[in-house]
């Protein structure tokens, strides 16, 4: 997790994902609120893919139905505007869409993996974390 809390923010991730995994970027966290997660899925059959958006006690919602996307070998980048009650998405510069929250948008930002047993051999590699408070 970040040290500082961001509330509007252009945020980059550029990350590489091995094995099967369940991972996420965490937005807005706080230990009273978890916040919206944007998902990372390798490896796993899903009907959402990576680009996703997971908002606790509500599940998806945003859903990424294109698995094209995602490169499962290489890099990929994930991109958010987090904007008063607005979540907008893109993956590898492809617009997965945008949602409206009904909860606080400030925040500490954060990655997440999902510690499940089946996981114990993959690994998440991020190559560069870029975030740019907007004005």
């Amino acid at each position: 997790m970040t040290e500082s809390l961001y509330r509007d923010y252009l945020l980059s991730v550029t990350f590489k994902a091995e094995g099967i995994l369940h991972a996420g970027i965490q937005l807005c966290f706080s230990k009273q609120n978890p916040g919206p997660r944007i998902e990372i899925f390798q490896g796993e059959q899903n009907q959402a893919f990576t680009g996703s958006l997971w908002i606790p006690e509500r599940g998806l919602a945003l859903l990424n139905i294109r698995k094209d996307l995602y490169t499962n070998q290489g890099w990929n980048t994930i991109s958010a505007r987090v904007e008063e009650n607005k979540v907008h998405i893109w993956l590898n510069g492809e617009e997965i869409g945008l949602v409206r929250l009904n909860a606080p948008t400030k925040g500490k930002i954060g990655l997440h993996i999902d510690g499940h047993n089946s996981h114990n051999k993959a690994k998440l590699r991020v190559h560069e974390i870029l975030i740019k408070p907007l004005e």
